[in-house]
């Protein structure tokens, strides 16, 4: 497989202070569309930095987002 396709493990992503917009999908169990609909409408809050193509989320955010429900089987997107 090559590596840059590689999907990182949720374990891995665990121990991550700053994440991608496809890790957040990954670990909220939803799909990229919908992080990047999110970061659009504003409720998730993403930056990206100058010299950057992809889009970073701090820890602190994911944990917002599960604390409110998304990522949940009971959550509505």
């Amino acid at each position: 497989m090559n590596e840059t396709t590689k999907k990182t493990s949720n374990e891995e992503l665990a121990t991550k202070p700053i994440l991608n917009l496809d890790e957040m999908a990954q670990l909220l169990n939803c799909s990229r569309n919908t992080i990047y609909r999110m970061r659009d409408e504003g409720i998730l809050k993403a930056t990206r930095p100058a010299s950057m193509r992809a889009y970073l989320v701090e820890r602190a955010e994911l944990e917002r987002l599960l604390a409110e429900g998304y990522g949940t089987s009971d959550a509505t997107e």
